[in-house]
């Protein structure tokens, strides 16, 4: 199984399985409560992944929804997602992939664009997510965690007033 290893104290996983027969499915594995089907956003029952379709794209916006815990940001982030992730996972091989890492490629694909578009000034895009993550506590304090494991020494979360 193509995989990894979660890491923080809320270790939500998807695991993608490929029966005999019928569709492929994706379960959420997540220590404090019980394993669910991931469903996708238009109930369709068609995912997939390893190649640039519609089930991958489904695939990833239902990741996004529910790694963000939000269908807005489950399609605000899918083309990443799908672009980054379920786009080149191995189409004959199961899959493990960890929240974290689908948060953290979303919001890197936020910062290409932001840079892209010169918003805001080099690595300076923490007040930009702030307002995208809507100060959602939970998620903002998951988010400010990912990335001080990942951010370059310039990004200071106390200039945005983040603690």
């Amino acid at each position: 199984m193509f995989g990894e290893t979660p890491i923080g104290p809320e270790k939500r996983t998807y695991q993608g399985l490929i029966p005999q027969t019928g569709y492929r499915k994706v379960i959420v594995k997540e220590d404090s409560l019980d394993d669910y089907e991931l469903k996708s956003l238009d109930r369709s029952q068609d995912f997939n992944w390893g190649y640039g379709g519609g089930g991958p794209k489904r695939l990833a916006d239902a990741l996004g929804a529910d790694a963000f815990d939000d269908k807005m940001y489950g399609e605000a982030f899918g083309w990443e997602i799908d672009r980054r992730i379920t786009q080149v996972l191995p189409m004959d091989k199961p899959f493990l992939l960890s929240r974290d890492r689908i948060v953290m490629e979303s919001i890197l694909a936020f910062n290409e664009w932001v840079r892209k578009r010169e918003l805001v000034g080099k690595g300076h895009f923490m007040c930009v997510i702030e307002a995208l993550l809507d100060r959602r506590s939970e998620t903002r304090d998951r988010l400010m965690g990912l990335l001080s494991k990942n951010a370059d020494n310039h990004l200071q979360k106390s200039r945005y007033g983040l603690r």
